[in-house]
């Protein structure tokens, strides 16, 4: 099978070329409310990194209520902060939020509401929307605990851990649907695992163990 490189800083790029390209239509003066945008006609997106995304002519009032405040740069940070924080709950405020099985039914807290329109708007460019999706849903679920790992600080070694183990997990999944490339992700795995087993000698098995995952049926 052809590997599709990928890094997982791709699907940022393309979440943020729908952003430019809202704003380069004059649609940063929307306004918004949570419920219509679950069911808007966002703006069409080709499918991967390498293609600009297209625009299509919608009016505001058409794809967001006119009832709420406006949508500017601020309430954007805030929205994404709020779905940044939202990947992790539970006991200590540490426990990730599962992938999603099967089609998307709503946005996940976990997606910002201008993230939720730039992934459905790339998914309708797939041949199978909803798999695409979900898909999309789960690699940005996936990078966002990333980014809470790499926030943790040192002594927090319990929840680094815990979020370790759960990155090492789901990671053969991205590997295999092309989000990352393998030699990245041995790269990935080197340092997750560094964090479940500080020990280097009894993290020797765990490096094999967790590379063959990498490359099953081999």
């Amino acid at each position: 099978m052809i590997e599709r490189k990928q890094s997982p800083w791709v699907l940022r790029g393309v979440i943020l070329a729908v952003l430019l390209a809202l704003v380069g239509a004059g649609w940063w003066a929307w306004s918004w409310q949570p419920d219509d945008l679950m069911t808007e006609e966002a703006p069409a997106v080709r499918d991967s990194a390498v293609t600009a995304p297209a625009v299509v002519s919608v009016a505001p009032s058409e794809a967001l209520g006119a009832d709420g405040p406006p949508v500017d740069a601020q309430a954007w940070r805030q929205q994404a902060q709020q779905a940044e924080q939202a990947v992790v709950g539970g006991a200590g405020g540490m426990v990730p939020a599962p992938p999603i099985q099967g089609v998307v039914t709503e946005r996940p807290s976990y997606v910002s509401l201008i993230e939720w329109m730039a992934l459905k708007s790339a998914a309708q460019q797939h041949a199978d929307p909803d798999a695409e999706l979900t898909r999309l849903v789960n690699f940005l679920r996936f990078m966002r605990l990333r980014d809470v790992l790499d926030a943790l600080p040192q002594d927090a070694a319990a929840q680094r851990q815990l979020l370790a183990n759960a990155l090492l997990s789901e990671l053969p999944t991205h590997v295999q649907q092309g989000n990352i490339g393998r030699t990245e992700a041995l790269g990935l795995q080197a340092q997750w695992l560094a964090i479940v087993q500080p020990d280097e000698q009894l993290r020797a098995e765990m490096v094999r163990q967790e590379a063959a995952r990498l490359n099953p049926g081999q």
